[in-house]
């Protein structure tokens, strides 16, 4: 298993606290896969062509476990390549404070997050 290392210094880097809300351990997939309407809205304000399937296979990377009720802070970078953090980055920015399909996130801004998803 790979980790990323260092800092993104970035005005866009935007950090969140997720909490999977449902029973048992989640990884990012799971919250992609519970929630596609962000990825339907994402489209719509962006006028991508990305499909679920596209992020999920990005969102399947990273193996962060997302304990039952424990928050654990997210940290996502416009600097990546990554179609799954672009997404989420840009509808939990826009979504605000939610708690919707069993995952609760809240929206921390950021002018220098690190980046702690371990990732495959």
């Amino acid at each position: 298993m790979k980790q990323r290392q260092g800092f993104v210094s970035n005005s866009s880097s935007s950090s969140f606290i997720l909490t999977n809300l449902l029973e048992g351990n989640k990884v990012l997939l799971d919250f992609v896969r519970d929630n596609p309407e962000l990825l339907e809205g994402y489209a719509k304000d962006c006028f991508n062509d990305y499909t679920q399937r596209d992020i999920e296979l990005d969102a399947a990377k990273y193996v962060t476990i997302f304990p039952p009720g424990e928050e654990v802070r997210c940290y996502f970078s416009n600097e990546v390549d990554s179609k799954a953090e672009e997404m989420l980055r840009h509808m939990l920015e826009i979504g605000g404070n939610k708690e919707i399909n069993g995952w609760r996130w809240e929206f921390e801004w950021n002018d220098q997050a690190g980046d702690p998803f371990d990732y495959e």
